[in-house]
């Protein structure tokens, strides 16, 4: 086993949508992305890519927000006592534990949204105009330097030409979030797969390897599946017909 992943998760469906006004979270178009990957080849610029981890963790429940209890299932309360014996004494009679949540889980309805929210709110801090035609664009720019970053949750792709301000919003995005994984070289992004080319420094070449290789998964199955389906027989009734009588 190379990884081991877990992550607690709260059970949404229990939440009732219309307690919450509007809970979606906006993703990046991909005419936003195309035109950072025009403006990349064209001006020769670094393309890095940012996965933040734990991300909706960031977000912290305010005085707006209504409370939200999570119950701990018996079997899972042993483990969690031994990760915080703090919690012990209150457990339930059952052996179950409720907790006041101060951060949003994922699972949530709004979490997404409130992510998006207080990275807005960092990136804005942080010198950043964000875009009038689509709110995942946020941009800066200084002299003939300039920063150009798009956010899909938590998935940045961030294009720069100078290097002082590709390490200024790497060590930012470090101070506030943490645990991020960069890549210097973008390598991917929303399911598309990066290269750069060493004959056309220019040239950026995009592909959906994945997604090919799914759809055509995807057809083979459905044909495979209409020529092993037998095909109904049509039975047609004839009338009969009474022989004649020399």
């Amino acid at each position: 086993m190379d990884k081991l992943k877990a992550r607690l998760v709260a059970d949404g469906s229990q939440q009732g949508r219309h307690l919450y006004d509007f809970v979606s979270s906006a993703t990046v178009s991909l005419q936003v992305v195309f035109l950072l990957f025009n403006i990349a080849s064209y001006y020769k610029c670094m393309l890095h890519t940012v996965d933040i981890r734990g991300a909706f963790l960031n977000a912290e429940f305010t005085s707006a927000d209504a409370p939200i209890y999570l119950r701990i299932n018996a079997d899972v309360v042993p483990y969690w006592i031994l990760q915080d014996p703090a919690a012990k004494p209150y457990v339930t009679d059952n052996g179950e534990l409720l907790l006041l949540l101060d951060r949003f889980l994922y699972g949530l309805k709004q979490s997404p949204l409130k992510f998006q929210l207080h990275l807005s709110q960092t990136l804005s801090a942080a010198g950043y105009k964000q875009s009038i035609h689509d709110e995942c664009l946020f941009y800066k720019n200084d002299g003939h330097n300039f920063s150009y970053v798009s956010t899909h949750s938590d998935d940045l792709l961030h294009c720069v030409n100078n290097d002082i301000m590709a390490k200024s919003f790497k060590n930012m995005l470090l101070k506030t979030y943490i645990d991020i994984q960069n890549h210097d070289k973008a390598s991917s992004y929303i399911g598309m797969s990066i290269k750069g080319h060493q004959t056309y420094p220019r040239s950026i070449f995009l592909s959906e390897v994945s997604l090919i290789a799914s759809s055509m998964i995807f057809y083979l199955i459905i044909i495979l599946r209409q020529r092993l389906q037998p095909h109904p027989i049509s039975l047609t009734r004839f009338p009969t017909i009474s022989p004649l009588i020399a």
